[in-house]
């Protein structure tokens, strides 16, 4: 969905910058919607979270069962910024990172540094190893879960973007069959 969000978007003459944060804004929005519905009527998380990934697929497949191919000279040089690293040692070919793994260590960073060094992080520990003990200790068990499911809806807005970087062209059935693999990955992750 956001792929396609992105590029319906850049396509109609919208700034780049704009699609971009409005979109990774309204996933991480749609993100926290889920949440909601898990902690108001006590569903099973994993029945939420695979519902709304049919959800935001049938939308995105409402919009265009096609690809949406994104031709804009700003985008091209926003997923072209890439960072030479050891210049100097006159590699061949010289070592750089592109825009994407950089969106991924910062990724990365932030999200430990959150989870080491604030209280959010420590009510996600909390809740995460015993929700009714973190309701007993008078944690914000609902605003915390829902804070965690708007992130996790971030990163999906900013791997998004990633993703056009990496092939500019919305699709909506870009990553299918990757739903297993996403539940394995937490299940044995935790």
């Amino acid at each position: 969905l956001g792929t396609v969000l992105m590029a319906v978007m850049i396509e109609h003459h919208l700034s780049v910058g704009l699609a971009i944060a409005a979109v990774i804004v309204l996933l991480a929005a749609g993100g926290a919607a889920p949440a909601q519905v898990v902690h108001a009527f006590a569903v099973p998380p994993f029945l939420i979270t695979l519902g709304g990934m049919f959800l935001y697929r049938g939308t995105a497949l409402l919009i265009t069962t096609d690809q949406i191919p994104v031709h804009s000279a700003a985008f091209d040089r926003i997923s072209g910024i890439s960072f030479r690293f050891l210049p100097w040692l006159h590699l061949k070919p010289t070592p750089s990172i592109t825009l994407q793994g950089i969106l991924l260590a910062i990724v990365l960073v932030a999200s430990g540094l959150i989870l080491r060094w604030t209280r959010f992080g420590r009510n996600v520990y909390a809740v995460g190893g015993s929700e009714s003990s973190a309701l007993l200790m008078g944690l914000p068990v609902a605003r915390t879960k829902v804070a965690v499911y708007a992130w996790s809806g971030l990163c999906a807005g900013i791997a998004s973007f990633s993703a056009l970087c990496g092939q500019p062209a919305g699709a909506a059935l870009r990553a299918q069959g990757l739903e297993l693999d996403a539940s394995a990955i937490a299940v044995i992750g935790g």
